[in-house]
């Protein structure tokens, strides 16, 4: 086939610096190994990708809201019973999702392959199939159509409910590649009793991204002297308490990191819910007295991953509370302290050598993390060279799997080389 056409399936153009810049990198990868191929986005919102990536995209249903309305979270705690859900169910549920199939039929058309883009694919935080109930429309109108699916680096689990088991194994069931970016989400897929053979393990696929011209060097002198601090939104917490105590946590450590002559830049993971954390952090350093305007505080201006990287590039190490953020921060052989709201940090951090700097959200102690630093801080600076070096093995292992992309771009719509996984054609 001379001109391939790839669908990239996400939860894109939603302001989230991680789920852009795994988009980023397949796209930038793609269109250097396949050049021909017609590569199009189905997202969350087209208006920002198109803008963004300048790729062409479709949303993921059509939309009678604002195409530039981020999209709604359901807050926790409000689940609603059993009655309601089934009305829901029936009476929008349904009829949604048979005009997301009609959607997904047209556009599917001459496509040769859906790929899941990686990201938190299957990853449940609620129990709420408004995620995986498209997906999974999408997908079988995909393999309907004659297309492949193919899952790369995705996250997996937990799955809160049988609903969100159900529908994860029926999306992967539909999968002719499924790679899962660490071993903790092909175990878990596999305790929830579907099988993983021929399933692999393989980096998330930000890894695969260009660097900047700068990095990490041995021969940096001011090892800890400027320290990137992101913040994360309230949704990772699971109370008030919890996460205003984060917040006062996070400024007087911030504070102490002045008081000891080190500059701070402030930084986020998500141009729209981490705006809120900015702010309140600023606040309690305000009242701290230390600011932007007084001490050696910055806010970084941030809109997507390359803002982020050459922040990262100029500090010496960073605290980081979103997954991307310590990706970022790893490749560029910056040490880091990661508060992890979810158990694919530590997966990542002991890879990286960093595990016992590595500590949950729900267990934030500021004695902790100064202490964490303070050792991290005086670390040799060789350490970055091997921050560096795992960061090319998980380059290196991204670099292969886009071998499988390139191999169906190249055969057509037969995929000839595509090493099918175990679960079958529908």
């Amino acid at each position: 086939m001379d001109r391939p056409r790839l669908a990239l399936y996400g939860n894109f153009g939603i302001r989230n610096i991680g789920n852009e810049c795994t988009l980023s990198a397949i796209v930038f990868n793609l269109r250097r190994r396949v050049p021909a191929a017609e590569l199009f986005c189905v997202c969350s919102n087209p208006v920002e990708v198109r803008r963004d990536h300048g790729l062409p995209s479709v949303p993921i249903e059509p939309k009678t809201e604002s195409p530039d309305a981020p999209p709604r979270h359901q807050a926790p705690g409000t689940r609603a019973g059993l009655p309601a859900r089934l009305l829901n169910f029936a009476f929008k549920t349904i009829p949604r999702s048979v005009r997301q199939f009609r959607h997904a039929w047209h556009t599917m058309g001459r496509t040769e392959a859906l790929i899941l883009v990686g990201t938190g694919m299957l990853e449940d935080d609620d129990d709420s199939i408004g995620w995986l109930l498209p997906l999974l429309v999408w997908a079988t109108a995909a393999r309907l159509r004659g297309c492949r699916v193919l899952a790369l680096s995705i996250g997996a689990g937990p799955f809160l409910g049988p609903r969100t088991r159900f529908l994860a194994h029926s999306i992967l069931r539909l999968a002719d590649y499924t790679s899962y970016r660490d071993q903790q989400s092909l175990d878990y897929v596999a305790s929830s009793g579907h099988s993983t053979r021929g399933h692999r393990v393989v980096p998330d696929l930000a890894f695969s991204l260009p660097l900047p011209v700068t990095t990490a060097s041995t021969d940096n002198p001011s090892r800890g002297q400027c320290v990137s601090v992101g913040v994360i939104d309230r949704s990772k917490f699971h109370d008030e308490t919890s996460y205003l105590s984060y917040i006062e946590g996070l400024s007087a450590f911030v504070v102490w990191l002045l008081d000891s002559g080190r500059s701070v830049r402030l930084i986020h993971g998500d141009g729209t819910y981490d705006n809120e954390s900015l702010d309140r952090l600023q606040q309690a350093l305000r009242a701290r007295g230390a600011d932007s305007t007084s001490r050696p505080v910055s806010l970084s201006q941030i809109s997507n991953h390359v803002d982020l990287m050459n922040v990262m590039a100029g500090a010496d190490m960073a605290v980081v509370s979103r997954y991307h953020n310590m990706i970022l921060a790893l490749m560029l052989g910056k040490p880091v302290i990661a508060l992890s709201y979810h158990g694919k940090f530590a997966a990542l951090m002991e890879r990286f050598g960093l595990g016992r700097f590595c500590r949950p959200l729900a267990d934030f102690d500021v004695e902790w993390l100064m202490q964490s630093f303070s050792e991290l801080a005086v670390a040799p600076p060789e350490v970055a060279d091997d921050l560096l070096a795992v960061a090319q093995r998980c380059r290196e292992e991204v670099t292969a799997q886009y071998d499988v992309v390139e191999a169906l771009a190249r055969s057509g719509i037969s995929a000839d080389g595509i090493e099918r996984s175990s679960q079958g054609t529908p």
